[in-house]
């Protein structure tokens, strides 16, 4: 007969193992989220650094995303202004064709690696609050989430008043962000893994991969993000 103690290691063994699986898989549920940072994701691709990165990205697959991106920033608009307050179903089955679109380019793995860069470029406070497998991936408490909701709102605000003083620097052809901004960046980005424990910012660097630090311009020098230049 199995003791009580020998059940609950199992329970936990394999919650251990579904945690690990699902932070560096699929997102088993979707949201409006999820599909714009994917579709996003299209967009860094033509970027050279992100080509340089993600293993067998050529640069004319660079530009079908980016085409592929334009493309699905339309249709995802269509969709919100179709569906005011859209059903898991109907995010799904959306985002389910955007995936189909997108590997019809690349392959799996450089699609996910893309997405890796892409959620850097969020952050762990909008990743960690916005993703929707969030309370497997991290186990966020309640108090957590709100925390970190705090956090990124906070430094949204700052961001963009940071942004209005920089204007000038954020429109020319820089190869990074203005210090000011970058500072915010990793300031908000420190505040929010300070708020999680040890295994949650364990669960946020497999979920991003290898850290991304070059610039996210194309081969015309043109920002591929519309929020950042470089990382962090």
């Amino acid at each position: 007969m199995t003791s009580p103690s020998a059940c609950l290691l199992t329970t936990l063994t394999v919650a251990l193992v579904l945690t690990s699986n699902l932070v560096a898989a699929e997102p088993t549920s979707k949201n409006q989220w999820i599909v714009y940072t994917t579709v996003q994701a299209c967009a860094l691709a033509e970027a050279t650094s992100v080509q340089a990165d993600v293993e067998g990205l050529t640069a004319k697959q660079g530009k079908q995303l980016r085409d592929l991106h334009e493309q699905w920033e339309t249709k995802v608009k269509q969709f919100s202004k179709a569906n005011r307050q859209p059903t898991e179903e109907q995010i799904t089955q959306l985002y389910n064709e955007l995936i189909a679109d997108i590997l019809k380019v690349i392959k799996r793995p450089q699609l996910t690696r893309l997405q890796q860069i892409q959620f850097q470029c969020e952050g762990p406070a909008r990743v960690a609050v916005r993703h929707p497998d969030t309370a497997i991936a991290f186990g966020l408490t309640e108090k957590q989430h709100s925390k970190i909701f705090m956090i990124e709102m906070k430094y949204q605000q700052m961001h963009a008043e940071a942004a209005l003083k920089n204007l000038p620097q954020i429109g020319s052809q820089r190869q990074t962000d203005p210090p000011a901004i970058i500072k915010l960046r990793k300031d908000r980005n420190q505040e929010a893994l300070d708020a999680m424990t040890q295994p949650q910012r364990d669960a946020w660097e497999k979920l991003v991969g290898e850290p991304f630090a070059d610039p996210l311009l194309s081969a015309q020098g043109k920002r591929v993000h519309p929020k950042l230049i470089s990382l962090p």
